[in-house]
């Protein structure tokens, strides 16, 4: 019964799952036409113009003096906090479609108080509590997001993370064959022959040319190899990243040309036009979410990026003031006058944003940060695993190239040559799933794009992107194991074998099956197994002859029919009964006699 229900749950969340796909591409309500030529409550610029060039909309506002109960947060570094442990600069800021990440990598998400009073000049804290609660979840939500953005970087663009394995790569492989191939694969050789000698008087040609044609084989495969180990990685990573490539202009995260007038072009990566993607739909739009109350209200439209922008610093600008400390002086200043300006405008054009802005709001704050975990969380539980079992192939590959003399000495010859199969099916295991699981992320990361794209509510989104993951999990599942065509059932299973318990289970459950197909009760008589049960018996460690069946019981004189009959000493006979016969040989007897 509970296979039964936990068959149809997997049933009903799979259906979900692909109902959930399916709402995606459902046209969603457009746009308001002719939305970007919309002025902001200023007058100043319009929504297109703050969109593209928003330093120079702030300027026209009007400034905002300088006041003490005012404190201006101070802009933070992109590779600051939890997630600044994964940040690289991507080398990408002269571009112009670059992301929220790309420019800013994960500075700025944090949770500030503004303009809450002042008791005696200096501002009050009776916020700080949920506000430093609501900074605390989006510190663990930008570690996720920047932990499944670093490996997915990393997977995408193995020529970039592979380099550091080139050396060791080649050290290692030509000593192994120097040191292991080079002297014992010699020895390998004559034993080959020895063993083409003693079968020569089989006079089995056949047999004798694929020994040889298969020892040939191994020996320029090895050498090749040996000679060439880099080269033989680079073709594997070649093949295997044109395929990930391929997969990802196809259905990977769109491009900043996409619908642009050409000539156009984007220099981001793949890798990283999705790290933009997903940066900046699970952490900036929380972002505007805790700290303008929304991230579709018109407070965010017009103001939300300039707003961000003065509390961060762009790896251009991080770069500027880490090498002059005027530079960073004046930054911090020029950040921290546009904050000013636009905190004012808000106050007057949204006073309800503007509460969200001071952090009078806290717990609503906190609530936004919750959302931030919950989104980041199942959208890396995929992503995560689909990267490191991409890593994992790429890293497979070098492992094999390494252990390839290894295995290759006892595999020319041919009888031994299981192992030298084994790591065949191995490797290629290693580039199906690099390559189905590159497939898997890159359609996974469009569909989380389209849920949070969409005008779904907040915890219909998460609910569907729990459920894509889910369902991508599930389909994958004869994809899952690397091991997979070695022919192992698990990793452990595939070095270690299966455990004399797991052995025994086995045992208990076919008997338990014998039983019930018989219809008797109690414990079944050994000479009345079935022949599956007396092999798998077998398997588990039992010696005891009395269980076992011969395939073609012989009668034997001197006994009834269809009795077999255990000799201590002699063998076994017949199958069906068994009986007990002493041993033939002469009784022995002793006397002692006390003197």
């Amino acid at each position: 019964m509970w296979r039964v229900g936990r068959g149809k749950a997997a049933a009903a969340a799979l259906a979900l799952g692909i109902a959930a796909l399916a709402v995606l591409f459902v046209p969603g309500s457009a746009g308001a036409e002719g939305e970007e030529d919309v002025k902001d409550p200023s007058g100043v610029c319009t929504l297109g113009q703050w969109q593209k060039d928003s330093a120079k909309c702030i300027e026209g506002l009007p400034d905002v003096p300088k006041d003490a109960c005012k404190e201006v947060p101070a802009p933070s570094s992109p590779d600051s906090g939890l997630a600044g442990w994964f940040a690289k600069d991507p080398a990408v800021s002269d571009d112009p479609h670059a992301g929220v990440y790309s420019l800013y990598g994960y500075a700025g998400y944090q949770s500030r108080l503004y303009d809450v009073g002042c008791l005696g000049g200096t501002p009050v804290d009776s916020y700080t509590g949920a506000n430093a609660l609501a900074g605390g979840e989006f510190m663990i939500a930008t570690g996720i997001t920047g932990a499944s953005n670093a490996l997915r970087e990393w997977a995408w663009q193995p020529a970039d993370a592979w380099g550091w394995s080139d050396g060791l790569v080649k050290t290692a492989t030509q000593a192994v064959y120097e040191k292991v191939f080079s002297i014992f694969g010699i020895i390998t050789v004559g034993v080959v022959g020895l063993y083409l000698i003693w079968r020569s008087r089989q006079a089995e040609m056949s047999s004798a040319m694929t020994t040889v044609g298969w020892a040939l084989f191994i020996l320029i495969l090895v050498t090749a190899v040996a000679k060439w180990p880099t080269e033989s990685a680079q073709v594997a990573d070649s093949a295997m990243t044109t395929a990930l490539t391929t997969v990802n202009n196809a259905v990977g995260p769109p491009s900043g040309c996409d619908g642009q007038p050409q000539p156009c072009e984007d220099k981001r990566p793949a890798a990283v036009r999705a790290s933009d993607t997903v940066t900046e739909n699970l952490l900036y739009r929380n972002w505007l979410r805790s700290t303008l109350g929304s991230a579709d209200n018109e407070a965010a439209k017009f103001y939300g990026r300039a707003l961000y922008q003065s509390t961060a610093f762009s790896w251009t600008e991080m770069e500027a003031a880490r090498k002059d400390p005027a530079e960073r002086t004046r930054l911090v200043e020029v950040k921290a006058q546009q904050w000013r300006k636009l905190a004012g405008q808000i106050q007057r054009s949204y006073p309800e944003s503007y509460e969200n802005l001071q952090g009078i709001r806290s717990w609503e704050r906190v609530g936004a940060g919750f959302l931030a975990i919950l989104s980041a969380l199942l959208f890396a539980l995929f992503d995560i695993t689909a990267s490191i079992l991409i890593i994992l192939g790429f890293l497979l590959i070098r492992w094999a190239i390494i252990a390839l003399p290894i295995i290759g000495t006892i595999a020319i010859l041919k009888p031994a040559g299981g192992g030298f199969k084994r790591l065949i099916n191995i490797v290629l295991s290693a580039v199906i799933n690099v390559i189905i699981f590159g497939v898997a992320a890159a359609v996974y990361l469009f569909a989380v794009d389209q849920i949070l794209s969409s005008k779904l509510a907040p915890w219909l989104q998460v609910l569907l992107i729990a459920l894509t993951g889910a369902a991508a999990w599930m389909l994958l599942r004869p994809y899952r194991r690397m091991l997979a065509l070695g022919g192992g059932g698990s990793m452990r299973d595939s070095f270690w074998g299966a455990s004399k318990k797991e052995k025994e289970e086995k045992v208990k459950i076919v008997e338990r099956g014998a039983r019930g197909s018989g219809g008797t009760s109690g414990e079944e008589r050994p000479e009345t197994r079935s022949e599956e049960l007396t092999r798998v018996m077998d398997d588990a460690g039992s010696d005891r002859p009395e269980v076992r069946r011969d395939p073609a019981p012989a009668a034997r004189s001197g006994s009834a029919p269809g009795m077999s009959v255990y000799r201590p000493g002699g063998r076994r006979t017949g199958s069906t009964v068994t009986a007990y016969e002493p041993s033939e040989s002469p009784r022995v007897f002793s006397s002692s006699r006390p003197d």
